[in-house]
């Protein structure tokens, strides 16, 4: 019977005294660079949830605009009030089925833009809603509709402020979405 010389590693022995002092100071190395990491770690995942929010928020936002100005153009032959409440109805009744906590009655305008009417109608709620540079004019066979909304404010947070800790806040920032459509 042959013997040999090979060892297994995990049999009962002492290992030798320089592995065992390398592993002791790693792991107050490790420690070390997880406390210089832990924090950059902490504000990227606030980061990643406060913008994923809001660009959930804008979404909801664009598409509520979208379908208003879809209502507003289908509606041409009514005056301007009555397609203005229309939408409003529409723009608000999509913003609650999306999303509890987006609201126009407090924190949000909408502009309406008819070109057949040549007029322009705003709802002021809070902020001012300003008209979209470009195109400046609507043409006669066209309707904007901009929908302004605040992003956060103290009774209704659609946005979390995560990052206010770290310096920067989204308090008093507002959305201002804007869809043209022609008339049908």
């Amino acid at each position: 019977m042959q013997t040999s010389s090979y060892r297994h590693p995990k049999r009962p022995g002492r290992p030798p005294a320089r592995r065992q002092a390398a592993g002791h100071a790693r792991r107050g190395i490790e420690v070390f660079e997880l406390l210089i990491a832990m924090p950059v770690i902490i504000v990227a995942t606030f980061a990643l949830f406060e913008f994923g929010f809001m660009l959930l928020t804008f979404q909801t936002i664009a598409t509520a605009v979208d379908e208003g100005v879809r209502e507003a153009a289908r509606l041409n032959t009514i005056s301007t009030s009555d397609k203005l409440n229309a939408v409003e109805t529409v723009v608000k009744k999509y913003l609650d089925a999306q999303s509890s906590n987006i609201s126009l009655d407090n924190d949000g305008n909408i502009l309406l833009e008819d070109g057949p009417n040549g007029t322009s109608v705003k709802l002021n709620f809070i902020n001012p809603c300003s008209a979209p540079s470009s195109p400046a004019t609507v043409a006669a066979n066209e309707v904007r509709v901009t929908v302004s909304l605040r992003l956060t404010n103290a009774s209704n947070r659609p946005v979390p402020d995560f990052l206010s800790y770290f310096g920067f806040s989204t308090s008093g920032m507002f959305y201002e979405v804007s869809a043209l459509l022609p008339v049908e």
